[in-house]
């Protein structure tokens, strides 16, 4: 699964030019951005427990008060990272029934599953199929047997199959745990999120020393052109922030998240898996250029929220969820996203 605008292969040396050279225009850079609170960059960016909120119990383990019957007196269950860890807790549970993950993986809204869904469906329930590797073909065939058998030899790429048969499925193929993925239909990014993400490493610089640096290294392949500029925009952000933190390990990223906001990587992942374990129901998709400024982006997710989050019954702004390919797409495997 893919959108328009995924990055290239090679996104740190291929930005798109138009014909003159020049780099294309940003066209937000005239949006004012808004003032942020001091202490925002403390705040946490992940609901990626669900230890934090006990809902049976209705008591939040932060402000230990029992608040879920009357969270307008309590300031903590007002916040946005406690919608998003009451939503992550509810998928949590959801994500175990596979009619929930069927449905979650059926792009085209026909009611049953074609085989690029079911890949990514089982993939849910930790059963890993590659596209390259015959074995994983093999076993693909082997999950969809039955239907295969009702077809001819040139009819494959027709089969379907519906919830139901998926449920058998996935009982009869138990996958490995720590190879779950979540849907792509799950793979958001609430605008608190993404103005976090902003706070840590655009307002504060850090992007753009970094930028600074890379082109001052690559001065003579810039000038050359088999390089270009990097500017505080997504193809930064993936080459400095987001691949980096969905790598296992320790990254520069990671020494300026002093308050540790970003959960440390188990696995390569997709950048939302990581801060969203369980995902987040996604309110609005994001089609865009990379090369725009991702201040003015997040500035007018911001202003869109604020227009329409009363509109997707959302608290506030913050807690709008937006589908967008950097975040959502595992960049370390885009050939089989």
């Amino acid at each position: 699964m893919g959108c328009s605008c995924s990055k290239p292969a090679e996104q740190a040396v291929s930005q798109p030019r138009c014909e003159s050279g020049s780099a294309l225009p940003r066209v937000l850079d005239g949006v004012l951005q808004k003032k942020t609170d001091k202490t925002e960059q403390s705040q946490p960016i992940s609901p990626q427990t669900d230890e934090t909120y006990k809902e049976e119990a209705g008591t939040h383990t932060t402000c230990k008060t029992s608040c879920t019957s009357h969270p307008s007196n309590c300031e903590c269950c007002e916040s946005w990272q406690s919608d998003l860890r009451h939503i992550s807790n509810e998928l949590k549970y959801k994500l175990q029934d596979p009619h929930f993950v069927a449905t979650c993986c059926d792009l085209d809204g026909s009611g049953d599953l074609d085989m690029h869904e079911l890949k990514q469906a089982a993939e849910v329930f930790g059963v890993r199929i590659r596209w390259n590797n015959p074995r994983d073909q093999e076993r693909l065939q082997q999950l969809m047997s039955a239907e295969l058998g009702q077809l001819g030899q040139d009819d494959h790429h027709q089969l379907r199959i519906s919830a139901r048969r998926f449920a058998e499925i996935v009982a009869d193929f138990p996958g490995a745990e720590d190879s779950r993925t979540v849907p792509h239909s799950l793979r958001g990014m609430a605008l608190g999120q993404l103005q976090h993400l902003e706070t840590l490493f655009v307002k504060s610089r850090w992007l753009q020393t970094h930028c600074e640096a890379f082109n001052l290294d690559n001065a003579q392949a810039i000038q050359e052109g088999t390089k270009f500029n990097l500017s505080p925009n997504l193809y930064a952000l993936d080459t400095f922030v987001v691949t980096p933190m969905t790598t296992p390990g320790h990254c520069a990223a990671r020494d300026q998240d002093a308050q540790q906001s970003i959960p440390a990587a188990s696995k390569a992942s997709s950048f939302s898996e990581l801060v969203n374990t369980w995902g987040l129901f996604v309110h609005c998709f994001v089609s865009h250029y990379w090369g725009h400024d991702f201040s003015s982006t997040v500035k007018a997710l911001d202003l869109w929220a604020d227009a329409n989050f009363k509109k997707m019954q959302c608290r506030q702004q913050q807690s709008v969820v937006f589908w967008i390919c950097l975040f959502a797409l595992n960049q370390h495997d885009l050939a089989e996203e």
